[in-house]
């Protein structure tokens, strides 16, 4: 049973890891299920009503030939320069988008208006007349104002004596109002142009705000799925409520709701404070837990994919990824809790389809493990005799009856832990062996054992002190091989913080 959204270009197998900034050699690698084409507004517009969109070309005849698909952009970090001749700019550049040398341009103004969308006309007859059509699936909605993602002008730059108005040019006072028109028109423009062929990805900022930024007609389409949104921070933790509301956005259109979330990182990994594996590996977790369909990763990134924690960690994310939002939940391979409680923004577990029950007084933890194992950045830890219950979505719950399913547990293998995995018809003791690693373990029991219960589906009964990264339940037959019981190795060379 396939999921169904109702977009044009709704496809599973797109959901999953995405590369952006990397080399092309990355994008053959078996962990990447598509790409990200992008080229500048200047570059492709060099005089008013003439447009070049050939530099897509090539990138989309490579792309389909591996049998991988895109999202498409077009960025505005640098605009065409007739525009500095038609429309007032700031000689300043007010953010940090902004890489045009002569400033940055009044972006309310009607002739930038009717410029932009001459564009976005001309783009999107283009992409109906390419060969390639087929091998986008998505396109970014770049509000394209300062830079590529930034608007609103400082109050202290906005006076007209601050402005250089070309001659025979008027000037529009930039307002508030003026700037939430504008986002409303590119997002309309959109709209119009693309919804029908395309996943348009709508920019999460813009439901975060408080203002009115997105036309209801929209609106809806989010809400329906035929629209998508799309942020650019993502990180194991949101380290802002700026960006714990793109996350919150997130977790009531994607993974309650009916709509694809594209995700793409501030960074790779190089710049995390936790080390390398850890930082790559949560991440994806958090975007896994906010609902995302579509989890870019920096090319720095990949290219550790050679490292088992690096692998294994896309692995998960192609797995898990787009299962939990619509009618995809019934379908989804499995579920998860990943256990911790974080820092002031998104506290608490990562959650797949599964749930910790309140009340195990369990204990978190930071920095648990080796720094070349991808788990220990966060944990929990529960007491000797006391235990850890957890609840299934009802709706996975019910999709997976008469079915066995494989139960995981990860967790810290020092001293010598001792616990017991308890379904309501199963039990299976563990033992650990001090290898200072974290450690997989499974049980197989009859799904049967998890519907219809009143309490717990599954209980985790601590005979000593354990500490735990994640309970799993996967259907049988949907995953590979747990990574060895045995003890896992080091690599013999990793680069971490």
């Amino acid at each position: 049973m396939l999921p169904v959204v109702s977009s044009a270009a709704e496809n599973p197998n797109d959901w999953g890891v995405h590369k952006i900034w990397g080399s092309k050699s990355l994008d053959k690698i078996s962990e990447v299920r598509g790409g990200y084409v992008i080229v500048e507004w200047k570059d492709i517009n060099p005089a008013p009503g003439k447009f070049d969109f050939s530099i897509f070309d090539s990138e989309l005849a490579r792309y389909r030939k591996l049998g991988k698909r895109v999202t498409i952009a077009i960025r505005g970090k640098f605009k065409p320069d007739f525009l500095f001749n038609e429309v007032p700019y700031h000689p300043q550049r007010l953010a940090l988008g902004v890489h045009d040398p002569k400033g940055s341009l009044a972006y309310w103004h009607p002739t930038y208006k009717k410029r932009y969308q001459e564009l976005l006309q001309a783009f999107d007859n283009y992409l109906n007349s390419s060969p390639n059509k087929s091998t986008v699936y998505s396109i970014r909605q770049n509000i394209n104002a300062l830079g590529t993602e930034h608007s609103g002008i400082p109050q202290d730059k906005q006076a007209r004596s601050q402005w250089i108005i070309p001659p025979g040019v008027n000037f529009v006072p930039y307002s508030s109002t003026e700037n939430s028109r504008y986002k409303i028109f590119v997002s309309q423009t959109y709209y119009d142009l693309f919804v029908s062929d395309y996943l348009v990805l709508v920019r999460s900022v813009l439901l975060a705000s408080s203002e009115s930024n997105l036309p209801q007609v929209v609106l809806r389409a989010i809400e329906d799925g035929r629209i998508g949104l799309v942020h650019t921070s993502s990180v194991p933790e949101p380290p802002s409520g700026s960006t714990e509301k793109k996350y919150k956005v997130h977790i009531q259109y994607g993974k309650n709701g009916s709509t694809r979330i594209y995700a793409e990182p501030y960074s790779d990994s190089r710049r995390g404070p936790q080390p390398r594996p850890q930082w790559n590996y949560w991440r994806l977790l958090s975007d896994l837990h906010a609902g995302v369909s579509f989890l870019s990763v920096y090319g720095a990134d990949l290219e550790q994919s050679s490292d088992l924690e690096f692998a294994s960690a896309f692995d998960f994310a192609n797995r898990y990824a787009g299962y939990q939002t619509g009618n995809a939940v019934t379908s989804s391979p499995g579920a998860w809790v990943a256990l911790r409680e974080g820092g002031k923004f998104l506290t608490g577990d990562y959650t797949f389809l599964m749930s910790r029950m309140s009340g195990d007084a369990s204990v978190a933890l930071e920095s648990v493990g080796p720094n070349w194992q991808r788990f220990g950045a966060w944990a929990r830890r529960i007491n000797a005799n006391g235990r850890m219950r957890f609840k299934l979505d009802d709706r996975f719950a019910n999709a997976i009856r008469g079915q066995n399913v494989t139960v995981r547990v990860v967790y810290f293998n020092s001293k010598s832990p001792g616990f017991s995995i308890e379904t309501s018809g199963s039990k299976k003791d563990f033992a650990g062996g001090g290898t200072g690693t974290w450690k997989t373990v499974e049980m197989t029991v009859a799904a049967s054992d998890f519907v219809g219960n009143s309490g717990a589906d599954i209980t985790i009964r601590a005979k000593t002190d354990v500490v735990l990264h994640m309970v799993e339940i996967v259907r049988n037959g949907s995953a590979g091989a747990v990574a060895g019981n045995a003890p896992p190795k080091a690599p013999t060379s990793i680069v971490v913080n």
